[in-house]
């Protein structure tokens, strides 16, 4: 069975999990005393670890940094069991979402380094990964985003790896063109 190669953006989700109970005593802002820290990949790398822990083999193609934060989101996704194909070069730290909560609530959220974009070719392993699943780097006229079929009980499966999951009622089988193609 060929793997699931899921290509996309990278970052790691950061919760601080604390209470807010006092105002600092020179400025009319609140203080955050944190509790605990847990840390999940995101964006591209969420999925890639949620179609992992059903049982599929995924190979993700994305561009990570070189700091802190990218060598966590590496840690995670070996954990996970999850193949990362990387850039070469990536020229920048790699974004992170940091998530301030109290109980269930986000009090405030920072983001770093989500800035700009990365562009480039992915290496030799990643393009190997990219023809094993009858894609290709380079964009094509027409592309569709829906890699799977739908069964009759309603469920999308998966060409790659055989991956069900729910459909929800109204999203299409098949993609519809965009007005500029029609």
């Amino acid at each position: 069975m060929k793997p699931l190669v899921v290509i996309g953006d990278v970052l790691l989700d950061r919760d601080l999990n604390g209470r807010v109970d006092r105002l600092c005593p020179d400025e009319p802002a609140p203080v955050f005393d944190e509790a605990e820290s847990t840390t999940r990949p995101g964006g591209a790398a969420l999925a890639a670890v949620l179609a992992a822990t059903s049982g599929c083999e995924v190979k993700l193609i994305a561009a990570v940094g070189k700091d802190a934060a990218g060598q966590r989101v590496r840690e995670l996704l070996a954990e996970s069991d999850v193949e990362l194909l990387e850039f070469d070069q990536i020229p920048r730290a790699t974004p992170e979402k940091i998530r301030l909560r109290q109980g269930r609530r986000t009090v405030l959220r920072l983001d770093r380094n989500c800035a700009g974009s990365v562009s480039g070719e992915p290496g030799p392993a990643a393009q190997e990964a990219l023809a094993d699943a009858g894609a290709s780097s380079r964009p094509r006229r027409r592309t569709s985003p829906w890699c799977g079929t739908r069964t009759r009980e309603g469920q999308a499966r998966c060409r790659g790896c055989g991956l069900s999951f729910p459909m929800k009622a109204n999203f299409p089988a098949v993609p519809r063109e965009s007005p500029s193609r029609r």
